[in-house]
């Protein structure tokens, strides 16, 4: 036997380059920024889609969805399903 002799291949580790990413900064937090954004619209409310293109739109990384549960669960806007079928319309409370 080889008593000094490591069986198997070595694995390659590959090196990840630390980058550091910055915080971007805005005017408004998020929250108030999606509430302006459904008062923008209106007695109507405003749907998802159109609440997520505005946050792109101001370039914004990520989507609003994540704000919109939240600002639901905090009771602050409510949430209804669209007539149309597809989708939520979102109104302040």
């Amino acid at each position: 036997m080889n008593a000094g002799k490591k069986h198997g291949k070595k694995s390659a580790k590959k090196k990840r380059s630390k980058r550091s990413t910055k915080r971007k900064k805005y005017k408004m937090t998020a929250n108030e920024f999606v509430l302006a954004t459904i008062k923008k619209a209106g007695a109507k409310g405003a749907n998802g889609a159109s609440i997520s293109k505005a946050w792109k739109a101001s370039g914004r990384s990520g989507d609003a969805y994540n704000t919109l549960g939240l600002l639901t669960i905090a009771k602050r806007i409510k949430r209804q399903k669209s007539p149309k079928g597809r989708g939520n319309i979102y109104r302040v409370e």
